[in-house]
């Protein structure tokens, strides 16, 4: 089997966009520092899409949160004069979010899968641990 040199990044505190909001860049805080941690850096040509990511993360947590106290569903009175039930927007908006961040968490090893070694094949953040010691 073929080895392959794991790659050093530096250890860089890279200051949130100016763009985000200030949850925003809290969340990018948190994440990047996660990042940090796990993989002992990231590229800043990887911030306009951890930028992205927590601006989902704080998009998807107010529509949480509003689903969580308002419900999943609405009623309104249908062209016959019945109550009738429709599932709030809010809801598909949130699934949508979702999927896009898990794309986006799977491509920056946010996942416990996206980092998960293959049977017999030593983990990348292993190999970079390994290397760092």
């Amino acid at each position: 089997m073929r080895k392959t040199k794991p790659v050093k990044l530096a250890i860089i505190d890279y200051e949130p966009p100016r763009e985000l909001t200030q949850d925003e860049a809290d969340e990018f805080r948190r994440v990047s520092a996660m990042l940090q941690t796990r993989f002992r850096g990231f590229r800043e040509s990887d911030i306009p899409g951890l930028a992205r990511l927590c601006q989902l993360r704080t998009l998807w947590q107010r529509l949480f949160d509003d689903v969580n106290e308002n419900g999943v569903s609405f009623a309104v009175t249908d062209h016959n004069g019945e109550l009738v039930q429709r599932s709030r927007p809010e809801v598909r908006m949130l699934q949508q979010f979702s999927a896009e961040m898990l794309r986006l968490e799977k491509e920056y090893g946010l996942t416990p899968m996206s980092h998960s070694p293959e049977l017999g094949e030593p983990d990348v953040i292993d190999r970079v641990l390994a290397d760092s010691r």
